[in-house]
């Protein structure tokens, strides 16, 4: 039985949960009541993206020297719960947008990374229905933590919804760093 495969599940639920969050909850409500820019959210969006595009390029030019859960936790690490709090201390638009960047980068290898432990810890005859299932459930994951961050903005304030989550995405992040089970996504 794979042990690893279930914790990839559960972090990665998380994870989307905190970013889709992010980017349909949290940065809209900080663009608009906060900083009064609208651009500020397509800029930090497409900082983000580029990043990742260039995170991504860059793991596939050297990613293969290094192991791979040393990768994936420290992509966790540093795209995870910093975003989070460095937008809860309410920056400007060149500090959100150098924050976004510097956050896709580091989570541009971590769809490689998923894809090529998932085939090579999944069985060939299993690897579609086993894909599937983890793809639908952190896809599923994705509403409750965009509900949850607007119950949390509508209950308390933008800030505290922001440290809720990059509490709880710095608790997930480690998860990988401390379970030896993740070694084992180092072929």
């Amino acid at each position: 039985e794979d042990t690893l495969l279930p914790r990839i599940l559960v972090v990665f639920m998380f994870a989307n949960m905190a970013d889709n969050a992010l980017f349909t909850v949290l940065l809209p409500t900080l663009a608009k009541q906060v900083l009064d820019n609208p651009l500020t959210l397509g800029l930090s969006v497409a900082a983000f993206g580029a990043g990742a595009l260039a995170g991504a390029v860059l793991f596939g030019a050297v990613g293969h020297r290094f192991p791979r859960h040393v990768i994936l936790t420290g992509a966790l690490l540093i795209s995870g719960a910093p975003k989070f709090f460095a937008i809860a201390a309410m920056p400007g638009t060149p500090t959100l947008v150098v924050t976004m960047a510097l956050a896709g980068i580091a989570a541009g290898p971590v769809n490689p990374l998923l894809t090529a432990v998932q085939f090579n810890r999944i069985p060939a005859e299993l690897r579609g229905r086993v894909s599937g299932a983890i793809m639908a459930a952190v896809v599923a994951a994705v509403p409750v933590g965009i509900f949850g961050a607007g119950l949390l903005v509508a209950m308390t304030s933008l800030t505290t919804a922001l440290l809720v989550i990059a509490a709880g995405y710095l608790l997930v992040s480690l998860y990988p760093a401390l379970h030896p089970a993740w070694r084992a996504a180092t072929p």
